[in-house]
């Protein structure tokens, strides 16, 4: 079927159409040499740069660095920023642009080539995101909040740690403060009034445990810088109640797991002494994933009957099931306390 259109009447229905297109555009060649051009892209340009479009490659130059007239500004790209990158925001990328007008609406600059087939030309489209920026910016300031939020918390996670230690320690004292004061009362009575030899004997081992618990105490009115560390404290300890310590395999890095885990072997060191005699604690330890896994035996003697688990190993349990974590016990002749803890 022929044309019914000619030519000429073709390029003027293409050029009403394309003016009638309520956004900008703009086709041109590579060299710049407009091909297409509506009158919505270049009454935008007339706005922000004083003239319309006569060459595409500047035209686009001038939109990213030509000063701008009074009350028109150019924003920075929060339409596609990434939650990470909330705190600083950018600006526009090198094929997108974005303006506020003096009517507060935001008009948003993109560049393309067209490449799908020789010769290549370029188009420039300008579409108003007025509420799509108003909703980016509202969700860029909440995240903007979100991070200082997660900041603080990041801050307050860290020292959770400190926290829970300062906690165990005051807990410790209060425990040993009883414990001092009701050997101070039955000293007293014992010297008031005559007690049996076993009877005697049954404060003098009161007096040691107590003694002996008082080691377990981390020195905490030290200055910052000569604080030791939570393994050379445990070190001191195993030295000062006469028992030697082994510990085969990688500690873990994560320091509440490696506290955890030292919680675990101080008081293994304590009941092992105190009920088993033994000079010598072996902690082997594993990394099975997702957690620290260490068996922790001694060499003291033989453990007679099954064993209760009294407040240490009780409250042992307890912190190791509120961490995710697990405790068993192991009797082959002697104890092994078994932790595996969430790494």
């Amino acid at each position: 079927m022929a044309n019914r259109y000619s030519q000429s009447e073709q390029d003027y229905y293409i050029h009403e159409a394309i003016d009638s297109y309520p956004d900008g555009l703009l086709f041109a060649s590579t060299d710049g040499r407009p091909i297409l051009v509506n009158d919505r892209i270049n009454d935008l340009s007339d706005k922000l740069l004083r003239h319309t479009v006569l060459d595409a490659n500047t035209f686009w130059l001038d939109l990213q660095t030509a000063p701008l007239p009074q009350g028109y500004e150019r924003l920075p790209d929060i339409t596609t920023q990434a939650p990470e990158d909330a705190a600083a925001p950018t600006a526009g990328t090198s094929n997108q642009l974005y303006f506020q007008f003096p009517n507060h609406r935001v008009w948003c600059f993109q560049k393309t080539l067209l490449d799908d087939e020789e010769p290549y030309a370029i188009q420039i489209d300008a579409t108003d995101i007025t509420e799509l920026y108003s909703l980016s910016k509202k969700l860029y300031e909440d995240n903007v909040r979100l991070f200082g939020l997660q900041a603080r918390q990041r801050d307050l996670l860290l020292n959770l740690v400190d926290i829970n230690q300062g906690k165990e320690v005051l807990s410790t004292k209060m425990r040993i403060h009883d414990e001092v004061g009701r050997c101070l009362v039955a000293t007293k009575k014992a010297l008031v009034d005559p007690i049996s030899t076993e009877e005697m004997n049954a404060v003098i081992t009161n007096w040691e445990d107590t003694i002996r618990n008082l080691t377990n105490i981390p020195a905490t009115n030290e200055p910052e810088e000569e604080k030791s560390s939570p393994e050379e404290e445990l070190m001191q300890i195993a030295g000062i109640i006469g028992c030697d310590l082994e510990i085969n395999g990688d500690q873990p890095t994560n320091r509440q797991t490696l506290l955890l885990l030292y919680t675990a072997i101080r008081e293994s060191l304590t009941n092992a002494v105190r009920h088993a005699n033994a000079t010598r604690l072996i902690v082997d330890i594993t990394h099975p994933t997702p957690f620290c896994h260490a068996e922790i035996s001694h060499n003291g003697k033989p453990v007679q009957g099954p064993v209760k688990e009294g407040g240490g190993l009780g409250d042992l349990r307890k912190r190791l099931e509120q961490e995710g974590g697990a405790m068993d016990l192991k009797q082959d002749g002697r104890l092994t306390v078994i932790v595996d803890i969430p790494e």
